[in-house]
């Protein structure tokens, strides 16, 4: 063996840094899409989170006018005059 032919073993260490490589950016990439796919679901989380709020506030106001009106009913029947 001469000095210009790479060892078996040097060519071994070469193929597996390419493939190092090659497995290193295969799971970079995959992590990169989870982290997309990650942020796009807590988007749409904070959405609905949003949406319910105030689904819920408007729940309220109505639940409040129909108590107010239900007491203004009963109101009046408390006020009469017995007699």
């Amino acid at each position: 063996m001469t000095q210009d032919q790479p060892s078996r073993l040097d060519q071994i260490e070469s193929a597996l840094d390419r493939q190092v490589r090659a497995t290193s950016e295969a799971l970079l990439g995959t992590v990169q899409i989870h982290q997309r796919n990650f942020e796009a679901v807590v988007a749409r989380f904070d959405a609905m989170q949003s949406e319910i709020r105030g689904l819920q506030t408007e729940n309220r106001r109505i639940l409040n006018r129909l108590k107010g009106l239900e007491t203004m009913r009963q109101a009046p029947d408390e006020r009469s005059p017995k007699g």
